[in-house]
């Protein structure tokens, strides 16, 4: 089998071609409450922004929060405050600041003091160019607009029925509009039933599109989950199980719905108890150029039976493309024992027992792709999960395989992976991962910085952990890292934007 050579690159912080840097401290005499990557809707990233607490005003009626945005370079664009209601049982928490269109839009996580328990979430949408704002309230299924919303009657709601129900609201940016994006959780039955509905709003929170399971389909073991939301259409993985001494395979599709119509765009069946045989594909699913990119992990399916499918071995992968009507252009698959002989690769495991479990996947615009793995033991409840190794698996626009690399890391008891700037049109991908090495009797930790461009791979390692201070790092501008520094106390001190020379 074809394995490649990589180059290692060992480096303090001479290794960054520059280095922008930004006191948050200075920017606001509030307390800082979180601070976000603002993306434009093709996930570049265009800014930051900074949100402080300045604690309660209007005779402790409200709490005012002030925000920051900073341009890709840390350099200040504008802030400005807004205020929310305040009582003492309820507490905010800021669970993300999405940018668009001259308006920012942050959403909080209301909890309920005493129980710990979501008693809704808070949507804020301000325009920057007036400074005004406005808020909804979504609990449950209810929506409460701006002069409806009143936290004192809230706070003498009893929420603890929804303790095995979990509901979340996102922000999905397009370039002309704003999509709120509200599901529910099943925390009881996460396996079954995942999702029991997910709902898009337009910027006023009128309902555009729902797919929900109703009372029926739960019976008939049905099942969902969203798969992609792009281009104003959402992909949803819809799943049609039996229950037979256990969850059975039936038929699973990938259904495209248009957002504004509810049009059913293309309906793809990608599993069938008729055709799988011992095998269920778990797809990942990338929509672009007017097409579906699919990496699905072949998992092992004995009996059909598809129980806690996704901590099962994986066997290979099958990539499929379609168009956009839901017709076959790519449909291939690979299996590891195949291409792994050197790691004596069989039935979903290497020769010292570790599976290998796909981390991530990057599809380049000539339609070729690499896959990351990462090398795993355990279940994650009565084994403690290990991680160690990196593979990183690369194959042409059809499908087929090329070469793979090696990544060798030291084991570790938690997920190291942290996240990945892609850059399509250079069929190229940075990725980060952090280590921790015993090296003369101490523990070190590394940020490790990859490049993959055609294939081939190089590597940084750059320390970020002393006795006083510690540096957590996020997503930039291709190129780039932001890296935060946070004191002892774990609060955030300065954030700085490094470009890396690699």
């Amino acid at each position: 089998m074809k394995k490649a050579i990589f180059v290692i690159l060992f480096f303090l912080f001479e290794c960054v071609l520059f280095a922008q840097y930004q006191n948050l401290e200075e920017l606001s005499t509030g307390v800082i409450e979180t601070t976000s990557i603002l993306t434009d809707s093709d996930k570049n990233v265009i800014g930051y922004s900074i949100l402080y607490n300045k604690g309660l005003v209007n005779d402790s009626k409200e709490q005012e929060f002030e925000y920051v945005i900073l341009d890709k370079k840390l350099h200040k664009v504008t802030n400005g405050t807004y205020q929310i209601p305040y009582t003492q049982k309820l507490v905010p928490r800021v669970q993300s600041v999405i940018f668009n269109n001259q308006q920012v839009y942050v959403v909080t996580r209301i909890i309920d003091q005493k129980y710990g328990i979501s008693s809704g979430q808070l949507v804020t949408s301000i325009d920057l160019k007036s400074n005004q704002f406005k808020h909804f309230l979504y609990t449950y299924g209810t929506i409460y607009k701006h002069e409806e919303i009143n936290f004192n009657e809230l706070a003498k709601m009893d929420f603890r029925g929804n303790y095995g129900i979990s509901d979340y609201v996102f922000i999905h940016a397009e370039k002309d509009q704003v999509y709120y994006v509200a599901t529910q959780f099943n925390r009881i039955n996460p396996e079954e039933i995942p999702l029991y509905y997910i709902t898009f709003y337009d910027s006023d929170f009128n309902k555009k599109y729902e797919y929900y399971l109703d009372g029926e389909k739960r019976k008939n073991y049905y099942s969902f989950l969203g798969k992609s939301i792009k281009n104003h259409q959402t992909v949803i993985w819809q799943r049609k199980n039996t229950f037979k001494d256990g969850l059975k395979m039936g038929v699973d599709r990938l259904l495209t719905y248009d957002i504004n119509t509810s049009e059913l765009l293309s309906n793809i069946v990608y599993n069938s108890n008729l055709v799988n045989g011992q095998e269920y594909y778990d797809p990942n699913v990338e929509v672009f150029d007017q097409k579906m990119f699919v990496v699905g992990e072949i998992k092992m399916a004995p009996e059909q039976y598809v129980g806690k499918y996704q901590s099962k071995p994986s066997l290979g992968i099958k990539r499929t493309i379609y168009d956009e009507k839901g017709e076959v252009l790519v449909d291939n698959k690979v299996y590891y024992q195949d291409i792994f002989a050197e790691l004596k690769f069989k039935n979903g495991r290497d020769s010292k027992g570790y599976k290998f479990l796909m981390t991530e996947h990057f599809n380049f615009n000539d339609h070729s792709f690499t896959i990351l793995l990462a090398k795993e033991k355990g279940d994650g409840n009565f084994v403690a999960t290990k991680t160690t190794d990196y593979i990183l698996v690369n194959f042409d626009p059809k499908g087929n395989y090329t070469h793979h690399l090696v990544l060798e890391k030291s084991k570790e008891y938690f997920d190291s992976y942290l996240f990945s700037q892609e850059n399509k049109e250079k069929n190229e991908v940075l990725f980060f991962y952090q280590e921790k090495l015993k090296e003369d009797g101490k523990k070190n930790y590394y940020l490790v910085v990859n490049k993959l461009k055609d294939g081939q791979l190089s590597q940084l390692k750059m320390p970020f952990k002393t006795e006083s201070t510690s540096l957590r790092f996020s997503k930039a501008e291709y190129g780039s890292i932001l890296i935060t520094e946070y004191n002892q106390e774990d609060k955030e001190v300065s954030i700085r934007l490094e470009k890396l020379n690699l």
